[in-house]
């Protein structure tokens, strides 16, 4: 049985590579993109299940990302968590007014309540 693919779009590093790790660890295939242009490119490259998307991001923000994503045939079902600083009520409303599936705000508190999400998140598109 294939892995589950997730999309990692996050310009901070640390969190990136944490993000990577625990997802490795947890048995996923892990891809990252650093800016919003790639992450579109690798997006609709390789067709990830679920995407961790960063709203502040250099070249096009998560918002954009969202959008355009949502706009494309491959990629108009892919999940979508965005992760980001921005924790006010309407930064969160915006991000799922755009497509979003989840919101997290950051910091991330804890990965295994993280990666918990993801798999309801994934269990319920299965079904």
């Amino acid at each position: 049985m294939a892995k589950t693919k997730v999309l990692i779009v996050e310009d901070y590093r640390p969190l990136a590579e944490t993000l990577d790790y625990q997802l490795t660890r947890a048995g996923y295939e892990v891809y990252r993109a650093a800016d919003g242009a790639d992450a579109i490119v690798q997006a609709k490259l390789k067709l990830p299940d679920a995407i961790f998307l960063d709203v502040n991001l250099p070249v096009l923000s998560g918002i954009e990302v969202c959008k355009q994503l949502r706009a494309a045939p491959e990629t108009r079902e892919t999940l979508i968590l965005m992760i980001s600083a921005l924790g006010e009520e309407s930064d969160q409303v915006i991000g799922f007014a755009v497509g979003a599936d989840d919101y997290v705000v950051k910091p991330v508190e804890s990965y295994a309540v993280l990666l918990q999400r993801l798999k309801a998140h994934l269990r319920r598109r299965e079904q």
